[in-house]
């Protein structure tokens, strides 16, 4: 192989896993929450779930914006791994990822003590009821729809940490 030829190839390789942790896109904030804000939002969904507030507001993106950062994150191809690398890991990742590299806090934890597991739960804009995201298998719902896999999310009595 050439000099040349291996550049190349150096070259190609680097500007994919350039790309793996530089994101080939920009979000925008469409909107910014405050506690109230959100306490209305939780209050306004089906079951008795509970809210812990970290930060003091959150930059909202669009739902393209959210939905592009969840096709673009590679976490969902992560082996699972028992305490190792297993749902709790998988949500916080997924919310610290987007703070960090999109400069936007609207996913928050869920944890989910009657199915004995963690999510995430991503805010939207204009007040909207929120999506449940599934960041082991890049399923997302809303939270006011059923499960898709029963069993698995029991978010009525969840635990909201954002």
């Amino acid at each position: 192989m050439s000099t040349l030829t291996d550049l190349q190839s150096i070259r190609r390789i680097a500007l994919y896993y350039k790309e793996q942790v530089v994101p080939p896109f920009k979000v925008g904030v469409v909107g910014v929450y405050h506690y109230a804000d959100l306490a209305k939002i939780v209050h306004d969904l089906p079951g008795n779930q509970t809210l812990e507030v970290w930060d003091s507001w959150w930059a909202i993106p669009s739902l393209e914006d959210s939905i592009k950062i969840i096709e673009w994150d590679l976490v969902d191809q992560l082996a699972w791994k028992s305490e190792v690398r297993d749902c709790d890991k998988f949500a916080f990742w997924f919310r610290g990822m987007t703070a960090m590299k999109f400069k936007v806090n609207h996913v928050a934890v869920v944890r989910d003590d009657v199915s004995h597991h963690a999510y995430c739960l991503i805010w939207l804009p204009d007040h909207g009821v929120p999506l449940l995201f599934e960041p082991q298998t890049d399923l997302y719902w809303l939270a006011t729809d059923p499960d898709p896999n029963p069993g698995m999310h029991d978010f009525s009595t969840a635990k909201i940490l954002t």
